[in-house]
């Protein structure tokens, strides 16, 4: 009996579902076949024998079943074999493959995020570095008495020559007297001062290029995008659904990361077996060939034809119907008697 009009879309349906699933496991295998190895020609020829293993999970099943419903036993059972082989491989492969593609999602996530909070760990350094040099500068000139505005260091070292000049001449007239303490008093009020205008100078030139760093790193944060994982967010949504917390723990969200990659894996190599088994399948039962298949039937014992059965006529026989004639007479006088 033939397959109705809408059957036959139906099928055609499933057999473009299936090979979009197909397509989908041998791009995942694509994947992790070619990030095994090093060389690329391992990686090539690896990759090539898995996408054998996805295409023989898509393609024996239908053939398993047609045998089966031919009634073709031995080819179903060795076919089934193969299609259970490639189908175990085709499962590890798509585990791997979308196990991998999750973890690089959250680990880029995770980088991006940490070189973001590692520029902001260094932006609140720097304005830490910040408010001190201000502080420092704030103190210094606080206590000059405001003199650090009039002068400058090179100013004052100038004036350092004549004041030692002085010094020595009046050492030298009987020893350093009043005039001399004097003079060395002055000497050592602009040493410091000299000391107060550098380190305030010092402490600018360091406030300087902080906030030099510090526009860096912010405009480094301003470009610097989050890290976005689609898997983390899903992870950790459905790991608080199933753990009924509204913070599940990191190890609930690694669990029910590897549930939701074998939920993906499963939905794509049985899909792909599945939809293509459905848009592959005949309901004609396919007649057997005599002496096909690989367990032969013995040949029937030609049938011999019955004998015919021969009808014999019985004969009247004359004489006896003579006989009962007279036996009937007999009885009859016996009664009239």
């Amino acid at each position: 009996m033939h397959a109705p009009a809408t059957d036959s879309v139906l099928r055609f349906r499933f057999r473009m579902i299936g090979l979009m699933l197909t397509v989908g496991c041998g791009a995942l295998t694509a994947t992790f076949g070619l990030s095994m190895a090093k060389s690329m020609l391992v990686s090539a020829i690896l990759t090539a024998v898995l996408i054998g293993a996805d295409l023989g999970n898509a393609y024996v099943w239908p053939y398993v079943l047609r045998k089966l419903n031919g009634r073709h036993y031995g080819e179903a059972i060795f076919a089934a074999a193969i299609g259970a082989l490639s189908t175990v491989v085709c499962l590890g492969t798509a585990f791997g493959s979308v196990s991998h593609l999750f973890n690089e999602n959250v680990a880029s996530a995770k980088f991006q995020n940490t070189k973001l909070e590692d520029v902001g760990v260094i932006i609140a350094k720097e304005e830490d570095n910040e408010r001190i040099y201000v502080n420092r500068i704030a103190e210094l000139s606080k206590a000059s008495g405001g003199w650090v505005t009039t002068t400058t260091a090179d100013a004052l070292r100038a004036k350092l020559p004549a004041l030692n000049l002085a010094i020595e001449q009046e050492a030298a007239r009987g020893g350093c007297k009043a005039l001399c303490l004097q003079r060395t008093k002055e000497r050592d009020e602009i040493s410091e001062k000299i000391g107060t205008l550098e380190a305030i100078r010092k402490t600018e030139r360091l406030l300087a290029a902080t906030r030099e760093a510090l526009a860096k790193y912010r405009d480094k944060r301003g470009v610097t995008e989050r890290g976005e994982s689609v898997a983390l967010d899903q992870m950790s949504q459905v790991a608080s659904f199933v753990t009924a917390s509204l913070e599940p723990t990191e190890y609930a969200k690694q669990w029910t990361g590897k549930g939701i990659a074998w939920m993906l894996t499963l939905f794509v190599v049985f899909g792909a077996l599945g939809f293509n088994a459905l848009g592959y399948a005949s309901d004609e039962i396919e007649p057997k060939p005599e002496g096909a298949g690989w367990f032969k039937a013995k040949p029937a014992a030609p049938i011999t034809p019955a004998a015919p059965v021969v009808v014999h006529k019985i004969e009247k026989d004359d004489a006896f119907e003579k006989y009962a004639a007279s036996v009937r007479a007999l009885i009859n006088n016996s009664k009239a008697a």
